[in-house]
Order: structure tokens, then sequence, then C-alpha cells
């Protein structure tokens, strides 16, 4: 019995949310039902070290948690030899789609050092008498962040910085400044910002390439 989800890989907020599930087997197989839950949580982990010892702490908070029966199986419901009735999925690719309507204030996914904020989509194959599968699957969820009512995130931002100890044979050879700036401080997930850089060689030295390092500052409250 060969189980698995298909899904896509972002969720928009508000609408409905399309999921799939995909099974495929070889031969007839007696499942029960097969059964759907929707999770979203975030959850933040760290240590405090206190001298030679150390304590481990957590805090998590649910956002949601959905479950229901696709009663997919209902529809292969049959009597069997002892008069009792039992659902057999016939050999071959069975697709379930389904749909859900996430929370209108999710915050966007997130994976960090020491928390993350995840939703994920578990499948369950209820079979009688045997041991049930388990498909598990993640997705992103782009949340809805309305940084208009913040008056700072709409500033843009300038930094420059100058090197005068461009040197060769200890004699200086000029010097190299640079300076980025940004129409604006503030952006939501998934959106795209562009840097705008200008970089003044002033020395007899050739600069043969330069690159942008973009760091996270995370911080858990």
């Amino acid at each position: 019995l060969y189980y698995s989800f298909s899904l896509s890989s972002t969720a928009v907020l508000i609408e409905y949310h399309h999921f799939k599930v995909v099974i495929v087997t070889s031969e007839p197989k007696k499942i029960n039902e097969i059964l759907l839950e929707l999770k979203g949580r975030a959850k933040t982990y760290w240590t405090k070290h206190s001298g030679k010892s150390r304590k481990h702490c957590s805090q998590a908070e649910p956002y949601f948690c959905e479950q229901f029966n696709t009663c997919y199986t209902h529809q292969f419901t049959q009597i069997s030899s002892q008069n009792k009735k039992e659902r057999i999925l016939p050999q071959g690719r069975h697709e379930i789609p389904f749909s859900y309507t996430l929370p209108k204030t999710l915050p966007s996914s997130f994976e960090g050092e020491y928390g993350f904020v995840r939703y994920t989509c578990t499948a369950t194959c209820e079979r009688p008498w045997d041991v049930d599968i388990v498909s598990k699957r993640a997705f992103t969820v782009v949340g809805i962040e309305d940084i208009n009512q913040e008056p700072e995130t709409m500033e843009p931002a300038c930094v420059s910085e100058c090197d005068s100890s461009v040197s060769f044979c200890c004699r200086r050879q000029g010097s190299v400044s640079v300076k980025l700036s940004l129409d604006r401080t503030g952006f939501t997930p998934g959106e795209q910002f562009q840097v705008n850089a200008t970089i003044t060689n002033d020395s007899s030295k050739t600069i043969r390439c330069s690159a942008l390092k973009m760091r996270q500052q995370v911080d858990y409250r």
C-alpha cells in the first residue's frame, strides 16, 4: 500500500486552500476510514545555564487544530460472508481532494534556531486489526500583515562606509566607499525589495567583485 500527499507549498489566507490525498494500492485493501488533521502552532525552546547545571525550557501556543473524516471509503462498503459490513478499497489509484479555509489572523510560517511557526496536514488510513498508515506534510502560510499603520516602516534608510586603508607595499593607494539605501524599512513576508548600492573606488586597485549579505535578527518573546 503506497500512501502520499499532493499539495501546493503556499497557502493563501482567507481563501480556500486545496489539498489532495493520493492512495495507490496494488491489491484491494480493507480500510475503515481516511481521516485528516490540519494543525497550526508556534513553539520556542531554549536552555538555561546555571553553573554546571542546565535546564531545558519550552513554550508552545496552538493556533488551530481541525479534524474531519473524508468519508471516501463509505462508497466501497460491502457485506462479508459473515454478514458483516466492511469497506474494501479497490486496487488502483485514488485521489481525494479537499479544501479548508484558514483563519484570517494566522502569522506567517517561520523556522528559527530557537523556535518555529509551523503548519501541518496529516492523513490517517484507519485499518481494521492492522497498524494505521499515517502521512504528514508541512505547508507554508503567508500571513496578512498591514504595515501601513506603522509610519516608521515607510521611512527610507541609508548607510555609508569608507575604507581609506587601501595600501600596497606600505604606501596608501586611495580609498573605497560604499553607500547602501532602501526606499523604506518595512516589508511583509514574501515581499520582494530592492537594495540600491553605490561603490566609489578612489584607489588604484581593481575591485573584482562585490557581495551583499542579509542578516536576520529574531526576538523571542
